[in-house]
C-alpha cells in the first residue's frame, strides 16, 4: 500500500509478535506488514569485489608505466642483451632498406677452424702471414678467430715476436652499390693494436673510387669514423665519436647514392656529402697493429667481440 501524500510522517511501530504496523503520527494505521523481521545480512560480496578492482588498478598502472616509459631500461653497455637504437630489426618492413646478409654467429667454432663449412659460404679471411695494414703485424686467422658464446671473436695478441691480428670479408656484399651495414660489438682496451671495419671498393682503385670506415681506432682509444671522398686527389671527413670501445656497441653506416652517415646506437655522428663513392663496395672486417709505427706490448693481450651484424641493400 503506498503511503497517503499530504499526511503527517509515517511512524513504524513493531508489535511484539513481530508484524509492523505503519502508522501516522496521531496514530492512524495506514498499513499493515506481516513480513517477519528480517535481520541484518553480512554483506560477503564486499571483499572479493574490492580485490578485483584493486587488482584492476594495479594491472592499469603497470601498464601505464610501460606505456609512458617509467619502466626501467636495460642497459645495453652492461652486457650483451638487447640492441637499442637501430636494433637488430633493421631492414625489416622498411621498403627502403632489404636485408640480404645477417649473421649471429650461433655456432661455435674453434681457433684454427674459421670459417668451417658453417660459415664458409658467407666469410673468406685473409690468408695466414699477410702483413697487415701497418706493415708492423701479420695476419694470422689460424691463431686469432673463433666462434665462442654466440660471437665471433678476434684475439689479439703476439706470438714470438709476431703481432698477430685478422681481417674476413662479407663474401655477399661483392658488387652492393649502396647500402645498410650494421654491426654489434666490443674490444678490450689492448694497446698497439687497432681495428677499421670498412667498405673497400671492388675495382680496387683508391681513392678513386673512395672508401668508408667504421668503426675504426685503437682498441685503448675512441671510436671514429671516416668517410674517404671518391676523388683522384684524395680527401677525407673524419668523425670522432668520443666513445671507448670497451662496451657493447653498435655502429651503422648507411651509404645512399647522396650521402654517407654514421650512427652510434642510434644516434647520427656525422655525415659526408662530399665524393661520395658511386661504385660498388664490399665489407672488410680488419684488426692488427694500430699504425703508430711503434709494436704492441709483447704482453698485450685481449679480445674483439662481433655479437651479430646485418647488411641491407639499399632500395631507394
Amino acid at each position: 500500500m503506498q503511503p497517503v501524500r499530504g499526511q503527517t510522517p509515517l511512524l513504524p511501530m513493531r508489535r511484539c509478535d513481530g508484524t509492523v504496523l505503519v502508522v501516522l503520527a496521531e496514530d492512524q494505521v495506514l498499513h499493515e506488514s506481516t513480513s517477519p523481521p528480517r535481520s541484518p545480512r553480512r554483506r560477503r560480496w564486499l571483499l572479493p569485489v574490492t580485490l578485483v578492482v584493486l587488482l584492476v588498478a594495479v594491472l592499469a598502472t603497470l601498464r601505464l608505466g610501460r606505456d609512458s616509459g617509467d619502466e626501467p631500461a636495460g642497459d645495453d653497455s652492461a652486457g650483451r642483451g638487447d640492441s637499442v637504437g637501430q636494433d637488430d630489426s633493421a631492414g625489416q618492413d622498411d621498403p627502403l632498406w632489404r636485408t640480404v646478409l645477417r649473421e649471429d654467429f650461433t655456432e661455435d667454432v674453434p681457433v684454427g677452424a674459421f670459417p668451417s663449412p658453417t660459415y664458409s659460404e658467407r666469410w673468406s679471411v685473409y690468408p695466414d702471414g699477410w702483413r697487415d695494414t701497418s706493415g708492423v703485424g701479420t695476419y694470422a686467422p689460424s691463431r686469432v678467430l673463433s666462434v665462442e658464446d654466440g660471437a665471433l671473436v678476434f684475439d689479439m695478441h703476439a706470438e714470438a715476436g709476431e703481432y698477430l691480428g685478422a681481417a674476413l670479408t662479407a663474401e655477399e656484399t661483392y658488387g652492393q652499390q649502396f647500402g645498410r651495414f650494421s654491426v654489434r660489438w666490443r674490444a678490450d682496451p689492448v694497446p698497439g693494436y687497432g681495428l677499421a671495419f670498412l667498405l673497400w671498393p671492388d675495382s680496387e682503385q683508391w681513392p678513386a673510387d673512395g672508401e668508408i670506415d667504421f668503426p675504426e681506432g685503437w682498441l685503448d682509444g675512441s671510436i671514429t669514423a671516416t668517410a674517404h671522398h671518391a676523388n683522384p686527389e684524395g680527401g677525407k671527413e673524419q668523425f670522432d665519436t668520443g666513445v671507448s670501445m670497451t662496451d657493447w656497441r653498435l655502429t651503422t653506416v648507411e651509404w645512399t647514392p647522396t650521402a654517407v652517415r654514421f650512427y652510434l646506437d642510434g644516434r647520427l655522428v656525422g655525415t659526408s656529402t662530399t665524393d661520395v663513392p658511386q661504385d660498388p663496395m664490399h665489407w672488410v672486417m680488419q684488426a692488427g697493429t694500430n699504425g703508430s709505427g711503434t709494436p704492441p706490448p709483447d704482453d698485450a693481450r685481449g679480445r674483439i667481440q662481433i655479437d651479430w651484424l646485418q647488411v641491407d641493400a639499399y632500395g631507394g
